[in-house]
């Protein structure tokens, strides 16, 4: 049931596409995810494409923008892993590593793999997440190959054969 679930998600770009799309709201201060930190940067403008968090009217709000956003001066809210996941598939890489020795799936702590793409790996895994000793990643056990394989596809641009 994981692969053909993975099978009907549609790749992160894509989604991004056919969410509901808002005018570009005010803020106090904003920053781009840096996959490579797993931080957010401060940045002065929003304009290039990316997961980026909004700070102001007492909260913190998450957006991302795509090329389209970008002709339409428009954002659409996020969770805060659907950024961070979008920013690095813009990358062209998936914020997550696989172990092929020991079948684990490890994702910066925050940056859980988000929504129903997170629930296939659950439901591969048959558990919840753990948090590793450093208690800096979140590790998803008994993940097959072939299931990495689907998520890098589906969260990292990664082409699969």
């Amino acid at each position: 049931p994981v692969l053909e679930m993975l099978s009907i998600l549609p790749p992160i770009a894509e989604l991004a596409e056919a969410l509901p799309k808002r005018s570009v709201p005010g803020f106090e201060a904003i920053s781009q995810f840096e996959p490579a930190s797993n931080s957010w940067v401060d940045t002065s403008n929003i304009d290039q494409i990316g997961g980026y968090r909004i700070r102001g009217e007492y909260r913190n709000r998450y957006v991302i923008r795509t090329a389209n956003d970008l002709k339409s001066n428009s954002v659409s809210f996020v969770s805060a892993e659907v950024a961070k996941h979008f920013q690095a598939a813009e990358l062209g890489r998936p914020l997550f590593a696989f172990d092929l020795t020991n079948s684990k799936l490890i994702v910066p702590l925050g940056a859980s793999i988000p929504g129903l793409y997170g629930r296939a790996a659950v439901l591969a895994s048959g558990k919840l997440p753990e948090q590793d000793s450093t208690g800096k990643l979140l590790i998803y056990s008994n993940i097959n190959s072939k299931t990495s394989r689907l998520l890098a596809a589906k969260l990292g641009g990664v082409k699969i054969e």
